[in-house]
């Protein structure tokens, strides 16, 4: 019983330590974007008929890297920017 529960105290722990450090990328980037990329990406986020492969195409062409579970987590607010 008792690695059960240093078990459960050490994913606590993970958890707890999944919402510290800086924003997401996508958060990052709308924090440095220009008003134009940064209106339509915003738009695009917010717009759930457009995937988030299709986001993380785009961004791409743009040159950024973004993967599309990160664009998802950050859409459900499951990132450290909500």
């Amino acid at each position: 019983m008792g690695s059960k529960v240093s078990a459960l105290d050490e994913m606590r722990e993970i958890q707890s330590g999944k919402m510290r450090g800086s924003r997401c990328s996508i958060g990052l980037h709308l924090g440095t974007a220009e008003t134009e990329e940064k209106d339509a990406l915003i738009s695009a986020l917010d717009d759930f008929a457009i995937d988030s492969a299709t986001i993380s195409a785009w961004l791409d062409r743009k040159g950024y890297k973004v993967a599309r579970h990160t664009i998802a987590r950050h859409r459900r607010k499951e990132c450290q920017c909500k």
